[in-house]
């Protein structure tokens, strides 16, 4: 909802950022997602894969009379499979900034260069998150899509009326132009310290929209963006150079506490061969490859010559130490502080829910480093979840006859913790092997005693259970 608002008022802001329903199969959602946007965003139209586009259709539909909302359809068929599009690609991604949204075309000689706009909203939808290039990821707010459980049952958007989406629409856009008209949506944007760079961008517009809705807005759109950026960065892929930046810091470190042979050089020939070895890294790298590299972060081989004759080709540690500063994140050891850690997303979901806020001992830290998500220390990625159920529970109606029993349904729990109801069994099963919880009873009660907790497993999102919480 508050990107199609950003959509009536994305002029105010420098950036627009992206979005992109992605999903690993076909049924996930993502057409239907960009039907409900063109039915309630600002002049949308969507427009249906490779054959729908050209360069010239879109930079005439963006400097036409209105302003549009552009939405890709089957985006995957217009990257993916080894096409490469590069001019539709920085079509895209110049619009993304005003100050790069513009295109020069040659005009008739006598009127000189004619320049168009290229800035403007754009949403897209498609197969495998891989088919969009890595500069349009990096400028997008990638939704991952899903198939619905047969529980799951949502209204069929086909029997919507069209003339209430209209007016729906056109409340959106009337509560957008008095924010414009009296500047609400200007100044300080509280976006979470944690997030910089495009990241921050990308969730100006929409938490400037959300603080401006009022506070429990404006903390639902906090949380979810902590936990956007932390799942880009756990999915990004260093670049290669960063991988072997990285491995070559580890082979240093690794030569040096075996009290090694020249442990502050290491041979072009062995870094070359653990490259190889290394399933992280999926490139070849020759010795000509590994000295390209490299060099774009000011690194070059030396030849070291040795008393007795012979000389190897290699490379020298202290010329790795600026590039390891600017481009690694610190090893443990060297900063008391990790490099980039996000709050674990229940904590800020409970508060905007009212709830308790988790026990700092359920609460881990995630780091993201430049080799994808690491735990800062041994850390427990189910703690923040199970704390977050935990209060949940009790916080659910008692039930009478047992002390310590509440009833409760797997639709309402994920709804107060913020977590995908598929997940909430999983978590119980944490809690029920930590004995935070027991006997978990079907409701009304057949009078059978306790039933399996993989009975959640199969159970409808709405089907009533009662448990005793500890």
């Amino acid at each position: 909802m508050l990107w199609i608002l950003h959509t009536y008022g994305f002029e105010v802001w420098d950036s627009t950022p992206r979005i992109a329903f992605m999903a690993p199969e076909k049924d996930s959602g993502k057409s239907r997602a960009l039907e409900l946007i063109e039915a309630l965003c600002q002049n949308g139209q969507i427009i249906g894969g490779k054959y729908g586009i050209s360069l010239a259709g879109m930079r005439q539909f963006i400097n036409g009379p209105l302003t549009p909302t552009l939405l890709v359809d089957e985006v995957d068929t217009v990257f993916g499979q080894g096409r490469s599009n590069e001019d539709l690609r920085g079509f895209i991604n110049s619009g993304y900034r005003r100050k790069t949204g513009v295109v020069v075309r040659a005009g008739k000689a006598d009127e000189g260069p004619t320049f168009y706009s290229t800035f403007a909203p754009v949403a897209m939808a498609g197969i495998s998150a891989r088919a969009l290039p890595e500069t349009i990821v990096s400028r997008s707010l990638v939704v991952r899509m899903r198939r619905a459980q047969p529980w799951e049952n949502v209204e069929d958007f086909d029997d919507a009326d069209p003339a209430e989406c209209a007016v729906l629409a056109a409340r959106l856009r009337d509560w957008m132009r008095d924010l414009v008209a009296r500047g609400r949506l200007g100044g300080a944007v509280p976006v979470p310290a944690e997030v910089r760079n495009r990241a921050r961008q990308i969730w100006k517009p929409l938490i400037a929209i959300a603080a401006a809705a009022g506070p429990v807005w404006l903390a639902r759109a906090q949380a979810a963006c902590l936990f956007f950026v932390a799942d880009a960065k756990a999915r990004d892929t260093p670049a290669l150079g960063t991988q072997i930046l990285a491995l070559v810091r580890d082979m240093f470190i690794e030569t040096e506490a075996a009290g090694g042979r020249d442990a502050d050089f290491l041979p072009t020939d062995k870094i070359v061969e653990r490259i190889a070895a290394e399933y992280t890294i999926t490139q070849t790298v020759s010795h000509k490859r590994l000295g390209l590299e490299l060099a774009e972060y000011e690194v070059k081989p030396v030849q070291r010559r040795y008393q007795g004759g012979g000389a190897k080709r290699g490379y020298q540690r202290c010329d790795f130490l600026k590039a390891w500063q600017y481009y690694l994140p610190p090893l443990p050891e060297e900063t008391a502080s990790p490099a980039f850690e996000v709050p674990v997303v229940a904590a800020a979901v409970a508060a905007v829910a009212g709830l308790p806020r988790p026990r700092a001992e359920f609460v881990s830290p995630v780091r993201v480093d430049a080799r994808g998500a690491q735990p800062a220390v041994p850390a427990d990625p189910e703690a923040g979840a199970r704390a977050a159920v935990l209060d949940a529970l009790r916080s659910c109606p008692p039930l009478d006859g047992e002390a310590g029993r509440v009833v409760f349904t797997l639709a309402g729990l994920a709804g107060d913790c913020g977590l995908p109801v598929e997940r909430i069994a999983d978590v119980l099963a944490g809690l029920a092997r930590r004995r935070a919880v027991r006997g978990l009873e079907l409701l009304p009660s057949s009078g059978g005693g306790s039933v399996p907790l993989k009975w959640l497993k199969e159970a409808p999102a709405g089907q009533r259970f009662s448990i005793v919480v500890k």
